[in-house]
């Protein structure tokens, strides 16, 4: 199995368990909500006492436009994200690969390299002077 393979059946693996819970969550919720609206009957003396008024809560838009609104943002978020490391990446792997090159090796004129290339001109001078 390959390291991309392992990463995502580890990250499906959180995503299945994060689901689980959130669904025990939601059940635990209904049947919280049931339970407390059934508490009370409705022809009961008993009166649950009133909020407060809030100033503006009216113009508030709805929990579910506010929820959307968010993880439209996150989604914003994350896509910026993703451009930005994958630039990020970009700009330094030329480098890498460009530094993993072995450089051009600068050619230093040793005392012996120098001797044979004047040995070597020599012969050819001399075989030169011999062939006319």
């Amino acid at each position: 199995m390959t390291v991309t393979e392992q990463m995502t059946e580890a990250q499906d693996r959180v995503l299945s368990t994060m689901e689980a819970a959130q669904g025990r969550m939601i059940e635990m919720n209904q049947r919280m909500a049931e339970a407390l609206t059934g508490a009370v009957p409705k022809d009961s003396r008993f009166e649950l006492p009133s909020l407060p008024s809030i100033p503006g809560i009216d113009e508030m838009p709805k929990p579910e436009v506010i929820i959307d609104r968010y993880f439209d943002f996150t989604t914003r978020i994350v896509e910026a994200n993703r451009a930005f490391y994958k630039e990020m990446v970009g700009a330094w792997v030329p480098a890498a690969a460009e530094e993993a090159k072995p450089a051009p090796r600068a050619k230093k004129a040793t005392e012996s390299t120098k001797a044979a290339k004047a040995r070597k001109s020599t012969k050819a001078r001399k075989s030169t002077k011999a062939a006319k």
